[in-house]
C-alpha cells in the first residue's frame, strides 16, 4: 500500500483543530486560574489587615459604646431612638466599612473565578471534551 492509496478517517482536520483549541483553552484556563489564586491569596492576606483597622476604627470612633446602650439600657433607647440612630450614623467609620466590603468583594469574585478555572481544567471537563469529537 503506498501512500497516495492510504485513507485517512473523515472529519480528521476538525478534530485536530478542536483538541488544539481545546488545549489552548485549558492553557489559558492553567494562566486565569493562577492570577485569580495571587489575587484571592493577597486579598485573604488584606483582609486581615483591614478587619483589623475596621475593628480599630469602631472602638476609636466610639461606635462600640454608642452601640452597647442597646444592652445597657434599652428604654432610654427606644424613647430616643432618632438620636440614639443619628448617633450611631455618625460614629460608624464609614471609611474603614468601605474597605471591608471592598475587601470582601474581591475576595468573594477571585473564589468564583477560581472555581470556573478549576472547573475547565478538571480531569472531568476533558473526559466531556474528548467524547464529543
Amino acid at each position: 500500500m503506498t501512500y497516495s492509496e492510504t485513507r485517512l478517517p473523515q472529519n480528521l482536520l476538525e478534530r485536530v483543530m478542536k483538541s488544539i483549541h481545546d488545549e489552548q483553552m485549558r492553557q489559558k484556563a492553567i494562566w486565569s486560574f493562577a492570577i485569580a489564586s495571587v489575587v484571592g491569596a493577597t486579598a485573604s492576606v488584606s483582609l486581615v489587615y483591614i478587619c483589623s483597622a475596621f475593628m480599630h476604627e469602631l472602638f476609636a470612633s466610639g461606635f462600640m459604646q454608642y452601640f452597647s446602650l442597646v444592652f445597657i439600657d434599652l428604654k432610654e433607647v427606644l424613647v430616643n431612638w432618632r438620636d440614639f440612630g443619628m448617633s450611631l450614623l455618625e460614629s460608624f467609620p464609614a471609611l474603614a466599612g468601605a474597605e471591608l466590603i471592598a475587601g470582601v468583594v474581591v475576595l468573594m469574585i477571585s473564589i468564583k473565578f477560581i472555581i470556573a478555572y478549576a472547573k475547565k481544567m478538571s480531569p472531568v471537563h476533558r473526559l466531556k471534551i474528548a467524547s464529543n469529537i
